[in-house]
């Protein structure tokens, strides 16, 4: 049995249960508080709580305290965090679903520790995250920092299909479809932002971005990587213990490119690699050598942690 409790002016919580009871599972309980006090009194818990803005505030001043991964803002305007009243409330119950999808990932893994694994290729000619997420359990979640994003690689992939572009309507398909992709926003450009702002709700952003694949989550790479380059190796290191406190996946994937390596001590953070390897293409064979070598003997991570994958 999953519970949700809204929190909000008597009337909207009132028409907002009405239609999330007729649209949600059957396995799902809806809770209405009208006041933040009565909330505190009743000491009811759930596994997801929808706030008012104001009622937020008021439960925040009266002491109140929540995971950010437990809370969705239900804004007056949009553009501001969490779901906008004024939007679909068919919307909303996908979101829900998903949230309540990730809580119960999270109550299922209590007793086993989030890892951090990262996932790098010495080159940038294929996607990590198409390769990684078939490898991956339902629960576990991919984070992109690759050098080329989805969107580069679909055009990169039109000019291969037609070097001159010589037909228009594949010019305004391909547009379209980098443009339907940046509107979702999908990848981690906005999140790169928050992440260098040290953010404290980062992740209800990260909510908001992550895609499912079969049970999986991902969030794709920006499609430059002039966002993951104006990243510190501080920001990062703050980003995933964050994530790694916070999270409600079990096993969590970072796709590395160059321009997100900002140090070899950084590799210390993680508890796993795996090392995409090419032995047909000497130069990339020989920097796996010698990246594993130095990974080791300067103790940033154990030779057991490193996983080496040979790609034809």
């Amino acid at each position: 049995m999953k519970k949700i409790i809204i929190g909000d002016e008597q009337e909207y919580t009132k028409r907002l249960s009405d239609y999330l009871m007729r649209h949600m599972p059957s396995d799902v309980r809806i809770y209405t508080f009208s006041t933040a006090q009565h909330l505190l009194e009743d000491k009811n818990q759930a596994d997801l709580y929808l706030f008012g803005e104001d009622f937020y505030e008021e439960f925040c001043k009266l002491g109140g305290d929540l995971k950010d991964s437990d809370i969705c803002i239900l804004s007056k305007e949009p553009g501001k965090q969490g779901f906008c009243r004024m939007d679909s409330p068919a919307r909303l119950v996908s979101l829900l679903l998903q949230r309540l999808s990730m809580t119960q990932n999270k109550q299922m893994s209590e007793d086993k520790a989030h890892r951090l694994i990262a996932v790098y290729a010495p080159f940038s000619e294929m996607s990590l995250k198409d390769w990684v997420i078939p490898m991956m359990h339902p629960g576990d979640l991919y984070l992109g920092f690759e050098d080329v994003g989805e969107a580069i690689r679909q055009r990169t992939s039109a000019r291969e299909r037609n070097p001159l572009f010589s037909d228009g309507n594949n010019i305004i398909k391909m547009s379209k479809k980098v443009e339907a992709m940046a509107v979702k926003k999908t990848d981690m450009t906005e999140l790169c932002y928050y992440i260098r702002l040290h953010e404290k709700d980062v992740m209800t952003h990260l909510d908001q971005m992550v895609c499912t694949q079969d049970g999986r989550f991902y969030v794709d790479s920006p499609p430059s990587f002039f966002d993951t380059l104006g990243l510190q190796e501080k920001d990062y290191r703050w980003f995933l213990e964050y994530l790694k406190a916070e999270s409600v996946y079990t096993d969590i994937y970072i796709g590395l490119g160059a321009a997100s390596i900002p140090s070899l001590e950084y590799f210390q953070i993680f508890q796993g690699l795996i090392l995409l390897d090419q032995i047909r293409r000497e130069k990339v064979h020989l920097f796996c050598d010698k990246l594993v070598d130095l990974l080791v003997s300067e103790n940033y991570m154990e030779a057991s942690m490193i996983e080496r994958r040979w790609l034809s």
